[in-house]
């Protein structure tokens, strides 16, 4: 819920207990340091771009 590039989360539960914990994580109280330590661990994909964009892109 902190981080702005996220707008919807998905969350596959597949039971109540799965379900409780996940929304359990919308309270956890992410600090900069720790989000930097999550993020450090992979790789950031690139930009995603309109599919309208890159199909007219080939067109030219």
């Amino acid at each position: 819920m902190s981080n702005p590039a996220i707008t919807a989360p998905i969350i596959g539960a597949r039971n109540l207990e799965q379900l409780e914990d996940s929304l359990a994580a919308a309270d956890v109280d992410m600090t900069p340091e720790w989000r930097e330590e999550i993020t450090s661990l992979s790789v950031t994909p690139q930009p995603a771009t309109d599919r309208g964009e890159t199909l007219l892109s080939n067109w030219t």
